[in-house]
């Protein structure tokens, strides 16, 4: 992955959450978060950014001019749209929680005007799109687990609630099984004794029938019983279409005397795994405690992330199997020191940190690299590192154009290497028959026995064998000396005067 300590930055504060999805026709990360405009006022922008770098792409732009907090995000592949979902002020200012929301396009358009989806005060927990119906399932948390479903021409359903009778239900996650047509709602209860010691707290999963929206059977609990007071935090889930089964993740404090999160596979027959640590001080013994989960499933890796903060402000992403097999658990974000004083660095004095350093508000979004993961530093900026995984297939879901011309470009060199190797290979058989000339001449001398002729004949012959590998030599160390590139053939200056006199490359062609 990235340096987890040079992250790329974002025009935001992200102080009231951060949301992100990735659009694969368009090749781009939508990211939103809140920025504060004045003391009074925070504003909901959206940026487009790049997933194998980061980069921004374009300028952020304005979403909503109220926000009261967790923005979320669904993406509807089919027509790359993304629903943006948020809690807001509207229509009664600081004491409402009420839920809005706006498509974008996946280029990173808004469509059309914001429009309610919910009226009043309630948490907005989770949004995901269910492409068998076509529509988008918004959960959020009143005084138990509701929902609605929003079209894509912005209609929304009436409200339904799933009847559980716990003394407390939240902090839910929702996913659409699309194999078996149904939601899955992973969420927490207070079955008795709340808000004191003896708090029965519990991690528990309810499924509703996709098509009439009717809950089937009683809720399967997924974690052990404890009892203490918030002994968890959070429930989400994410689904595997492949594996036929959907993960949740939940954080959990005081187990065995540490905090970190745990998760158990639920597969569409009904059964059930075992418990397993994501992470946890076992599984990653560098952090004191971890926490904040959240789950997404990558459908180009078939493999989930998970995304932690920990007790040092840390992000951390894990990457995961439906069976509870760990890929990889990688440091995603690392807090920023602050820089020591003067008069510290004057006397070599150790300074503190800040109190409110790390990293908040932690979520993840999965693109065929792996994952990028997106947090609030210090509650003042959005910054972002990726993470590329092993299991990744390609490298970009959308290929580049190919190059005009040719796919395969003649080698121009090959003449040169030719005429080269001639030249060089007529230098070793000139000396060798130099050397026979020699032999020969030498023959003719000593088997003269006193005939002048042969005798001045062998003279000749050696004497010219001689001049002539002194020529020879001689000649190619002048050229050499002079421009090696006289030996070597070199006719680069001669690249290009094959091609077709017609044909012209502009700038506006290049990408």
């Amino acid at each position: 992955g990235t340096d987890p300590a040079n992250p790329v930055a974002f025009p935001m504060d992200g102080m009231a959450g951060i949301a992100t999805a990735y659009s694969q026709k368009s090749n781009l990360i939508l990211v939103v978060a809140g920025k504060f405009v004045s003391d009074s006022q925070r504003q909901l922008w959206g940026v487009m950014a790049d997933p194998e770098t980061l980069a921004p792409r374009g300028g952020a732009f304005q979403l909503a001019g109220g926000l009261t907090g967790n923005p979320k995000i669904a993406y509807a592949p089919g027509l790359d749209k993304f629903l943006v979902a948020w809690e807001d002020g509207r229509p009664c200012g600081e004491r409402c929680r009420s839920t809005y929301g706006r498509f974008i396009s996946g280029s990173g358009t808004p469509e059309g005007p914001d429009f309610v989806i919910n009226s009043g005060e309630a948490f907005l927990a989770d949004v995901v799109y269910d492409s068998l119906n076509k529509v988008f399932v918004v959960g959020y948390e009143l005084d138990g687990v509701f929902f609605r479903t929003v079209d894509l021409q912005a209609k929304v359903s009436g409200q339904v609630k799933l009847p559980l009778s716990f003394q407390y239900q939240g902090q839910m996650g929702v996913i659409v099984n699309t194999n078996k047509n149904e939601y899955w709602f992973a969420y927490a209860v207070v079955v008795s004794g709340g808000d004191t010691p003896k708090e029965d707290d519990r991690i528990m999963l309810s499924r509703v029938n996709a098509k009439n929206l009717q809950v089937i059977g009683e809720p399967v609990q997924l974690s052990q019983t404890r009892i203490g007071r918030n002994a968890f935090a959070g429930a989400h889930i994410a689904y595997s279409p492949k594996g036929g089964g959907a993960m949740a993740v939940w954080g959990e404090r005081g187990r065995e005397g540490i905090s970190g999160e745990w998760g158990r596979s639920i597969y569409d027959d009904g059964t059930l795994s075992g418990e397993y640590p994501v992470i946890t001080v076992g599984t990653n013994p560098i952090s004191e405690g971890f926490g904040v989960p959240s789950i997404q499933y990558n459908e180009w890796t078939d493999s989930f992330f998970v995304p932690s903060g920990d007790w040092d402000g840390n992000a951390w992403i894990t990457e995961i199997d439906l069976s509870g097999l760990i890929y990889d658990n990688q440091p995603a974000l690392s807090p920023t020191a602050m820089a020591p004083s003067p008069w510290a660095r004057l006397f070599g004095m150790k300074t503190a940190q800040a109190a409110a350093v790390g990293s908040f508000n932690i979520t993840t979004t999965v693109t065929p690299y792996g994952a990028a993961t997106f947090a609030s530093k210090n509650y003042q900026t959005v910054v972002a590192t990726k993470f590329q995984s092993s299991n990744a297939v390609g490298t970009s879901p959308i290929p580049a154009p190919p190059p005009p011309g040719p796919t395969t470009p003649r080698d121009l060199t090959a003449l040169p290497k030719l005429i080269n190797q001639i030249f060089v290979w007529s230098l070793g058989l000139g000396a060798l028959l130099a050397l026979l000339m020699v032999v020969l001449g030498g023959y003719y001398y000593m088997t003269s026995a006193g005939n002048a002729e042969n005798a001045t004949k062998g003279v000749e012959m050696i004497w010219g064998a001689v001049i002539g590998l002194a020529l020879l030599f001689g000649s190619y160390l002048l050229l050499s000396t002079i421009n090696p590139d006289l030996v070597k053939f070199n006719i680069d200056s001669l690249r290009g005067l094959d091609a077709p006199a017609t044909t012209t490359t502009t700038p506006s062609t290049i990408r």
